[in-house]
């Protein structure tokens, strides 16, 4: 697979897209904001006008942000006869991929779900955890093209395992990543020093990703420090996904009450209540 159509080039699929460019791929690349493309040419990212023209591909990867965008998509995807191979890289639904998979499977196309973890700084980096659902031999044939945008790369069951197990690590990862910032804020409250807190949290039953990977989330929370608009958008993002797990629950006849009231704060306090704390962070990282 050498032709490669990228549908959705924002935050996470921009870098992504570009990472395939440098590998040696020829991306031809889609989104609803023609500058975002137009900001990929100089990586090496040619325009495609719709969906139609990514026909010609030998596969689509869809980055888009919603389960609604991510079906409409597919659809028509589906409708215009092809690429042969779509992997859906959005995070939506396990049963919304399972239906679009079925649907493309009656016209000869497959489907494989391929969701990320690790935010936009990872995406530049290339090194996204990648966790795939679908036929063994459909995740063989994409995994080149994964292994351009991610370090991590799992194939973890049938159609739609993908998605599960993203929204499993987001229920966990967006609930707990304000927690730990606020904590560590508290630490220097009480005159610690950053550093060292969490060096002493990551040898404890405390560690968490932000800790056990520091000079990652450094990075990232002064991307997001930096950046007011882009806090807003993951952190909408984020609420959307904890959404998704709620919704997963339901379909899945679980009450995980604990995971619904965090769900419920997330939704209740948003971006303006972290800012404070982020801000103190970032200035315990400024600091000589």
């Amino acid at each position: 697979m050498r032709r490669i159509g990228f549908v959705g080039l924002g935050m996470m699929g921009g870098p992504m897209a570009a990472n395939l460019a440098k590998a040696g791929f020829a991306v031809v690349g889609h989104d609803v904001r023609p500058e975002a493309v137009e900001a990929l040419a100089a990586e090496g990212v040619s325009r495609a006008d719709g969906l139609g023209e990514l026909a010609s591909c030998d596969v689509a990867v869809v980055m888009v942000n919603t389960d609604a965008q991510a079906r409409d998509v597919l659809e028509e995807l589906v409708a215009q006869g092809g690429p042969p191979r779509i992997v859906s890289m959005s995070t939506i639904l396990p049963s919304t991929i399972r239906e679009l998979g079925e649907r493309a499977r009656e016209k000869g196309i497959r489907v494989l779900d391929a969701p990320v973890s690790g935010g936009p700084v990872v995406a530049r980096l290339g090194s996204l955890a990648i966790m795939a659902g679908g036929d063994g031999e459909a995740f063989a044939e994409a995994r080149p093209v994964l292994a351009a945008m991610g370090g991590a790369v799992q194939h973890v069951g049938p159609l739609g395992a993908g998605l599960a197990a993203k929204l499993v690590n987001n229920a966990i990862a967006i609930t707990t990543l304000p927690v730990v910032i606020e904590a560590l804020h508290l630490g220097l409250a009480q005159g610690l020093e950053l550093e060292t807190l969490v060096d002493v949290v990551r040898s404890s039953t405390g560690n968490t990703w932000v800790t056990q990977s520091w000079d990652q989330a450094k990075a990232l929370l002064a991307f997001l420090e930096g950046e007011p608009a882009q806090l807003e958008s993951l952190a909408t993002t984020g609420l959307k996904d904890l959404e998704l797990a709620m919704t997963l629950c339901r379909e899945s006849g679980l009450d995980l009450p604990f995971l619904g009231q965090a769900v419920a704060t997330q939704g209740k306090h948003g971006v303006a209540d972290v800012r404070p704390h982020l801000a103190a962070l970032g200035r315990a990282l400024r600091s000589p």
